[in-house]
């Protein structure tokens, strides 16, 4: 293909994710209602599962507040729902640059990629967060405070942690990838895991919305799980890696 050619097929793709992703929003703008109630669960599970608390706990201190609220919720919701689609699209456009071998390692790390996504989001939606506002909750009684729940900071709080916990549980995936790249090694990662072990603690207590021992520790255990599992998967995936290249020296033989 022509340098013109290459654009072209870029071009195609954007206009493609592009469309994925608008469909996604056009598709969810249906179903909003439904949505911001589903949204609302993990503060009904820490309220303790009241109705009545959950409808009077959330307020709008904006008259316009609620178009954020709604812009945000489609926004991330369709990404969300769009990413397996422009996934596809971007694999697409970059196979026919790779090798035999490369394309083999695309499709199982993009499935990878995503479910790990998933996972991440629903770690976050049914865990972190219901523990995290059970913990606010708990302390602002402990000291007779009465706690206010805005609905903009509610739902920025749970649409925007609930995508970065999808973010963070694609690392594995890029690790494992480099790793079969030869750009890092198993062995390098192993002699990193106090560094890291702390940084994901660091991390944890940058983005964990109150803070507190307990959530940071819910959140800090998973994710250095996961390095672990990148750095066994990473080992099995050479030793295979080795005994192919064995294999196909003894056939040229």
């Amino acid at each position: 293909m022509t340098f013109l050619e290459h654009l072209e097929e870029l071009r195609f793709t954007i206009a493609r994710c592009i469309g994925a992703f608008a469909l996604g929003v056009i598709i969810l703008v249906f179903f909003l209602p439904s949505l911001t109630d589903l949204l609302r669960l993990p503060f009904e599970w820490a309220q303790g599962g009241s109705e009545a608390d959950m409808l009077e706990g959330l307020f709008s201190r904006k008259p316009m507040g609620v178009f954020t609220v709604m812009l945000q919720v489609l926004f991330l919701g369709g990404l969300a729902c769009s990413l397996p689609f422009i996934l596809f699209a971007v694999a697409q456009f970059i196979a026919p640059a790779l090798t035999d071998k490369e394309k083999k390692v695309l499709v199982p790390g993009l499935a990878a990629g995503f479910l790990l996504f998933l996972l991440g989001v629903a770690f976050s939606f049914f865990i972190i967060l219901p523990a995290a506002l059970k913990v606010a909750i708990t302390f602002n009684k402990m000291l007779g405070l009465e706690l206010l729940w805005g609905a903009s900071d509610y739902y920025s709080l749970v649409v925007w942690l609930c995508v970065l916990m999808g973010a963070l549980f694609e690392f594995p995936v890029i690790l494992v990838l480099l790793i079969h790249l030869g750009i890092i090694s198993s062995k390098s990662l192993r002699t990193q895991r106090k560094i890291v072990f702390i940084g994901l603690l660091i991390l944890s207590a940058i983005i964990t919305p109150t803070g507190d021992p307990i959530t940071l520790i819910i959140m800090t255990v998973p994710l250095y799980g996961l390095y672990e599992l990148a750095i066994l998967v990473g080992d099995r995936w050479k030793v295979a890696k080795e005994d192919s290249e064995e294999e196909e020296e003894d056939i040229l033989d």
